[in-house]
């Protein structure tokens, strides 16, 4: 059996733009792709395997593994970006923090948003993390291939943490601050 090869990528970045503390991107989901696929998952994981170790205030505090399956792709890409970050950074310089919100479900328009250190970098990483899911989604292949480059490098930097990794108290008070914000 074939998989289906998709003219149009999973996601497309319809606005970036940058704030005061974060970017943001709004993307549209195509419609049969709202979801991660387990192979789609998988690869990723594999790619970033301190992914699952996230916390995640989506549907409650806690770790993003407890979440993954059941994350639309932006969200997912939210969590890609953070991570692509950390790797840029050291634990002890910066914590980051996101959040991923519906604009129009009739267009499948979702806004995804991450602090920043450094504006540029964000929205390399958020452009980066766009590009990744695309790909690893679809057949799509990747239009830069020198990010595909910069992103194996930087997934092979990746150490996969110990079970016993949580996130630090700081990364979780700005997440129970924005799940705080989204129930106001």
């Amino acid at each position: 059996m074939t998989q289906a090869v998709h003219r149009h990528p999973p996601l497309i970045i319809e606005a970036l733009d940058i704030g005061k503390t974060s970017v943001q991107c709004d993307v549209v989901v195509r419609s049969d792709s709202i979801c991660v696929s387990d192979s789609s998952l998988n690869v990723l994981i594999t790619l970033l395997p301190t992914l699952p170790y996230h916390a995640c205030a989506s549907g409650g505090v806690g770790v993003f593994r407890d979440k993954m399956r059941e994350s639309s792709l932006p969200h997912l890409a939210e969590h890609v970006a953070i991570d692509l970050l950390v790797k840029t950074y050291s634990a002890e310089e910066v914590g980051f923090a996101g959040n991923t919100v519906w604009l129009d479900k009739s267009r499948n328009l979702m806004r995804i948003r991450v602090s920043y250190q450094d504006a540029k970098v964000t929205k390399a990483a958020l452009l980066a993390a766009v590009n990744l899911i695309n790909q690893v989604s679809s057949e799509v292949s990747f239009e830069d291939e020198a990010m595909s480059i910069e992103i194996t490098a930087i997934a092979d930097r990746s150490t996969v943490p110990s079970p016993e990794h949580h996130p630090s108290p700081r990364i979780m008070a700005i997440l129970q601050d924005l799940e705080a914000q989204r129930n106001i």
